[in-house]
């Protein structure tokens, strides 16, 4: 057998946005805030332990202080999900949430 060496990825993005969820833990639905630096489309998409898509929702963001709920949840089972932020279809920011 022949394996390949192994390649360290950072993946930081450059926007340095940072997000906030809360609540953390929720029940039926959190919100998503973030600081934007244009006014874009967003992504806000929620996978779970095993990296199954299981929520996204599209949402126009403005410049400055953005606060988007997320709802609907109340059918996901519990667990520990991963939310991220797209916005134009750069990541933006990750984190870790639990219901």
């Amino acid at each position: 057998f022949n394996y390949g060496s192994l390649l360290a990825i950072n993946l930081k993005s450059n926007n340095k946005v940072s997000i906030q969820l809360s609540p953390n833990p929720f029940v039926d639905n959190f919100s998503v805030k973030f600081i934007g630096i244009e006014n874009a489309t967003a992504e806000i998409l929620i996978a779970n332990a095993l990296g199954k898509s299981v929520l996204n929702k599209r949402v126009s963001v403005t410049k400055g202080y953005n606060n988007i709920q997320v709802d609907g949840l109340s059918s996901l089972p519990s667990g520990t999900y991963l939310a991220t932020v797209v916005v134009n279809g750069k990541v933006v920011g990750s984190q870790k949430i639990a219901k």
